[in-house]
């Protein structure tokens, strides 16, 4: 007993210094004084800060990437995929700081491009990729570094860029494939920086080939309505603007060099509804410019092309006027929400229609993301998953003190207070998935990513069920352990991804009537594997510390429990699999096609019938029924994330580069369970067969002397 106690003291204080271990580098990517941002930057650059109403104006600002989606969201995606963090956070020359959400962030990119330059953006996991294109900036192997530091080296990270990008990226080296991404993430944030550019800088005017000294620059309003007519068709006369003369040419390249930049990427911030009401596509700064330009008609002014190039310049009218205002705090707060009035004015007709009998799909769609923009920023204010992610590892360490002192009154009291506790982060979970289903309209488990919290909060329930009826003690900790688990892999998960985790469906999946019965049910199936994995883990170590099985009715309890999770898990998914068959003969007009997420469901219910069947039939007995749940979980993790990760079949749309490190891990850890399982029941057995013996000698001992304890 002297020595369980140690033991269990020695387990409790290993376990607080790990968790303290593990948290402090999280807490540490939010905090400026943890050491992650060297780059100092000078107060004098910065721009003064944004009122907290000016933030949340701008964050409710509605723009269309992908979907129709706050722009705090599309703010907040762009520095997960620049920083690795939804924040950015400034360690001053004089000793201060200072912390930007990711909308105020935008707002400097935006309106303060030569301050934003300077703040370090961009993350480099190994320094290594700074050595291919000639940069010793900083000792660090992982940093972050401003756009300012990087571009002396720009045309030789895009020469390097180019040539890896045609390797195919499940061949490219980690060093190769972040330069890639490192280009990708500069060009991306060029685009957002320079999209404002025309309304700084306004547009050449071009008045006569002999013109000398410095084109006159107007606003883009103005010369949308006064001088792109004349212009344009002063090219179209030349034909090439090689052709045209100097001053003519160096207007009329640099009109389509700014309406570039404007219009940015294919993720360009298209900030405003498309001119024709029947259209989804929102429209660009640039492609305003652009797609007036194209409209010019030839010969006579056409009345439909008037009305078209005056609402356009009415539109790049209101961002020159955020520009103007940008240093007056107060008037910029003014004409923000006036541009915000005159957004929901241009989605009007389409609020209405979405209203209609003979509405759209789309326009259903978008009349909805739009009116729920503001909920959407609430949810990010909430972070709920990571407030819950934090509890968890709280009670987890207040279970860790408990073990300490088992037996006393205080350690029994904070044991149930901790049970209580629990339904806090359960809560929290229960929370941010119904945001997330409020703003997307349909079940919480169409993204890879909306699958973890979800599995985690059926393992955590399942977990504090078996606690209470049960009365196992491992159960407790397993949930809270579980719970800070499974959201540290969701945060992670979003990292790696670096995109929005609440996109459009594609065209198959968009049925809530399926996803629910399908994905739903299968995914408790997967939550069931995953849980009866984890148990017969802990029943591999806890017999691998205790050989001979002197706690038998912890361990009975345990297989039982997890005999009860492997039927409850078949069950589940038998159901979700042969629901998803029908749901594939509907859309895809076949019941199966041997897909590998298909062959994944199947594997698993394979798998968990012939645990049962061994079990029932005597093949197997405790120990190896451990063993095969076990490597159930590898057969869980394989559908789960593995088979999207292939880049075949029709399930291959939520393929993710980076995760296959974790999967390996994860294969690599449930392999040495099995592998410490296997020879802990050798070892078992012996121990087992040599207590058979001895019994046996002791009742032959006590028989009359010519007779057996076979022949008794």
């Amino acid at each position: 007993m002297k020595y369980r106690h140690k033991f269990r003291k020695s387990v409790s204080i290993l376990l607080l210094a790990l968790v303290a271990v593990t948290v402090a580098p999280v807490f540490g990517q939010d905090n400026p004084e943890a050491g992650i941002d060297p780059n100092l930057v000078d107060p004098k650059i910065l721009p003064a800060e944004w009122s907290e109403e000016t933030v949340r104006a701008f964050e409710e600002l509605v723009v269309q990437d992908e979907r129709l989606k706050p722009i705090a969201s599309y703010a907040a995606v762009k520095l997960l995929k620049f920083r690795g963090i939804k924040g950015v956070h400034l360690n001053l020359t004089d000793g201060g700081k200072r912390d930007l959400t990711p909308a105020a962030w935008m707002l400097d990119a935006l309106f303060y491009p030569e301050a934003a330059c300077q703040y370090p953006i961009f993350l480099v996991e190994d320094r290594a990729a700074l050595d291919v294109i000639g940069l010793d900036l900083h000792k660090k192997k992982r940093e972050r570094y401003s756009f300012n530091e990087l571009a002396p080296a720009r045309e030789k990270l895009n020469e390097a860029a180019g040539r890896y990008a045609k390797i195919d990226s499940k061949d490219r080296n980690t060093v190769q494939s972040m330069v890639v991404e490192l280009a990708n993430n500069i060009a991306d944030y060029e685009y957002i920086v320079r999209s404002l550019d025309f309304a700084r800088e306004g547009l050449p005017v071009y008045r006569g080939e002999d013109s000398e000294g410095e084109m006159e620059r107007v606003p883009a309003s103005t010369f949308l309505r006064e001088e792109l007519v004349p212009m344009v068709e002063a090219v179209r006369s030349y034909g090439t603007i090689d052709k045209m003369p100097p001053r003519l040419g160096e207007a009329a390249n640099e009109y389509l060099g700014l309406a570039q930049a404007a219009r940015g990427s294919i993720d360009g911030i298209h900030f405003f509804p498309g001119y024709d009401p029947n259209g989804e596509e929102w429209y660009s700064c640039g492609e305003l410019l652009f797609l007036t330009m194209q409209r010019v008609p030839d010969g006579a002014a056409d009345p439909e092309f008037i009305k078209h190039r005056d609402w356009a310049a009415d539109r790049l009218e209101q961002i020159e006027r955020l520009v103007a205002a940008k240093d007056d705090r107060s008037e910029f707060h003014k004409e923000l929400v006036a541009f915000a009035a005159a957004r929901t004015t241009d989605m009007a007709p389409l609020l209405a229609a979405a209203k209609g009998a003979d509405s759209k799909e789309w326009q259903r769609r978008q009349a909805r993301q739009f009116t729920v923009a503001p909920v959407e920023v609430d949810y990010h204010h909430g972070k709920y998953f990571f407030k819950a992610w934090g509890i968890f590892v709280a009670l987890l360490l207040a279970i860790a003190v408990t073990w300490l002192s088992p037996a006393a009154k205080w350690s029994q009291r904070l044991r149930k207070l901790t049970f209580f506790a629990t339904f806090i982060p359960l809560g929290l979970i229960v929370v941010g998935v119904s945001y997330r289903v409020y703003i997307m309209g349909r079940p919480p488990v169409s993204e890879l990513y909306e699958t973890v919290p979800y599995i985690t909060f059926v393992v955590i329930s399942v977990c504090l069920l078996l606690d209470r009826t049960l009365k196992l003690p491992v159960m407790l900790p397993l949930a809270c352990a579980l719970g800070a688990l499974g959201l540290f892999v969701a945060d992670k998960y979003e990292t790696i991804q670096g995109a929005d985790t609440m996109k459009e469906l594609t065209a198959v999946l968009r049925s809530n009537f399926w996803l629910t019965t399908h994905v739903l049910v299968v995914l408790v199936g997967y939550a069931a594997g995953i849980l009866a994995a984890v148990m017969s883990g802990i029943y591999v170590v806890s017999r691998a510390f205790d050989v001979r099985r002197k706690k038998s009715e912890f361990f009975r309890t345990l297989s039982r429990a997890t005999y009860g999770i492997i039927c409850f898990g078949l069950l589940f998914s038998l159901v979700g699999t042969v629901l998803g068959g029908i749901w594939a003969n509907y859309s895809w007009g076949r019941f199966w096609g041997w897909d590998p997420k298909e062959n994944g469901a199947l594997m698993i219910v394979l798998w968990f019938l012939m645990i049962l069947h061994a079990r029932v039939g005597g093949f197997i007995k405790e120990f190896g029924m451990h063993l095969l749940s076990v490597i159930g979980g590898a057969v869980v993790v394989f559908s789960w994330f593995h088979t999207n990760q292939l880049g075949v079949g029709l399930h291959s749309y939520g393929f993710t580069s980076g995760v296959m490190f974790a999967i390996n891990l994860a294969y690599g850890t449930l392999a040495a369970l099995f592998i410490v399982g296997l020879i802990t029941s050798v070892i078992a057995n012996h121990y087992e067969s040599e207590e058979k013996a001895a019994r046996k000698k002791a009742r032959d001992q006590q028989l009359p002397d010519g007779a057996t304890s076979a022949g008794a």
